[in-house]
């Protein structure tokens, strides 16, 4: 269940979509979700044809008013793929005489489905395809050296696996994966560690590829061999070569 309070840029509804994994929209484990929502927009009114009358001719009009405001409460629920908003709309007077300002109210419901143009086959993703989805988990150790000893850091971490469309080198075809990763210490809200990159597979060749940048300065692009149907293989990449390598900046050469 999530709840949280958003801001509208504009007044009059509420349709966004999904920001990210966490919507129940798109989450695997929150089906549920609402929010409430408020939102002000001041406007100067430098014309306006139905108060003003016709622009090139003399027809009825009254005096408008040259600053109007909006403003909009309301709330969404989010159920699975469903979401039901209720929002009310105030606006201030807009014409000298006028009574008093506006107020009406709107009901939305909307249906979120994601569009793809990759049409994947997933088998052609050899031993990469077992990757595919979002992965979260928090039993991770980071050792890093401290003087003479090692620290300890236990990490929660999340990944998430998207099949790319194939890729073609010459006659070299190549399938796979973009991911993403970051990790967080258990007791701190900051990141320590991300990466961007891509998982690679090459079935004429057995040979599993996988190239990535850390925000610190550093390339990796390491590979190794591996079956269609295996569940576990090697990778590996040696600083100074010139195919499966690491590259870093002077800093932390």
């Amino acid at each position: 269940m999530t709840a949280c309070l958003e801001s509208l840029p504009r007044p009059g509804g509420d349709a966004n979509s999904p920001s990210n994994n966490r919507d129940s929209r798109f989450s695997e484990s929150d089906h549920f979700g609402f929010y409430i929502f408020a939102a002000y927009s001041g406007r100067v009114v430098l014309r306006n044809i139905f108060l003003d009358g016709n622009t090139f001719a003399s027809r009825h009009n009254v005096n408008k008013e040259y600053f109007v405001d909006d403003w909009i409460i309301g709330t969404s629920a989010l159920l699975d793929d469903f979401k039901f908003s209720y929002a009310q709309f105030f606006r201030s007077k807009e014409f000298q005489g006028q009574g008093g300002g506006s107020s009406f109210g709107s009901i939305s419901v909307s249906y979120t489905f994601q569009i793809t143009t990759e049409n994947i086959d997933m088998s052609e993703l050899g031993p990469l395809a077992q990757l595919v989805g979002d992965w979260e988990g928090d039993k991770g150790i980071d050792i890093a050296p401290a003087g003479s000893a090692a620290s300890e850091t236990g990490f929660r971490e999340q990944i998430t696996f998207e099949a790319i469309s194939p890729v073609k080198n010459g006659p070299q075809l190549l399938y796979g994966l973009r991911y993403a990763t970051i990790a967080w210490p258990l007791d701190d809200e900051l990141p320590f560690h991300e990466e961007v990159g891509y998982w690679l597979w090459d079935a004429s060749a057995n040979q599993v590829t996988r190239c990535f940048i850390v925000p610190r300065g550093v390339t990796v692009n390491a590979g190794g061999q591996a079956q269609a149907n295996a569940t576990s293989f090697k990778l590996s990449a040696k600083v100074g070569s010139e195919t499966f390598g690491i590259l870093s900046s002077p800093f932390l050469d």
